[in-house]
Order: structure tokens, then sequence, then C-alpha cells
């Protein structure tokens, strides 16, 4: 992936594509995706357990009080056919925040 249109400008490990979703009146998730994903025949998927899925939150800029914790996948396309490459997604992070009004959150 050496394309300059997709080249990435930040440290695997950091949240990207991060995605707010309301659930319900007083719950919202918080999905992101971490490290970097593959294309090519010989893929070594990476692995979810090897980081947090936590969302720290409270109702004050920068006072974070709370902690939410989720989890992690990682999405594999393997093709069988020659010629054809196969994918494997980064880390991928969804964490449900409960009893929420207005919030401040960061990503671990």
């Amino acid at each position: 992936m050496d394309d300059p249109r997709i080249k990435r400008n930040v440290t695997s490990n950091f949240p990207e594509q991060i995605a707010l979703a309301i659930s319900s009146p007083t719950s919202v998730w918080v999905s992101w995706v971490t490290g970097d994903a593959q294309v090519g025949s010989n893929l070594t998927g990476l692995d979810p357990s090897s980081v947090l899925s936590e969302v720290w939150y409270g109702k004050e800029s920068g006072k974070y009080t709370s902690v939410a914790k989720g989890v992690s996948t990682v999405y594999s396309q393997l093709y069988p056919f020659k010629g054809l490459l196969n994918y494997t997604s980064g880390i991928i992070h969804h964490v449900r925040l409960k009893g929420t009004n207005s919030l401040f959150i960061t990503l671990n």
C-alpha cells in the first residue's frame, strides 16, 4: 500500500476511522480502527488482544473519570484463486457508552 493517496501519516496504533452511533437516548457506540490493513498473498493478521478497546470519558473536557471497555476484531478476506490478492483489516474496535448525555471522550 504505497500509493500516496492512501499513505498513513500517523503511527499504526493511532485511532482512525472513528465513528459514533447513537443506539438509544442514553447510549452511544464508539468504533475505530488501529493498525495497518494488509493486501497481498502471504498475510499475517494483527492480534486484536494486543491492544485495549476502551474509551475514557467524562462530563468536562480533559477530566475523563469513566472508562468503558469493549471488543476488537480483525476482518480477513482470503481468496483460494491464483492471482487474487487477500485482504486483512487493521484492528476494529467497538465500545458502548451507557448513561450518556453530553460527554467528552478520548480513545485508548
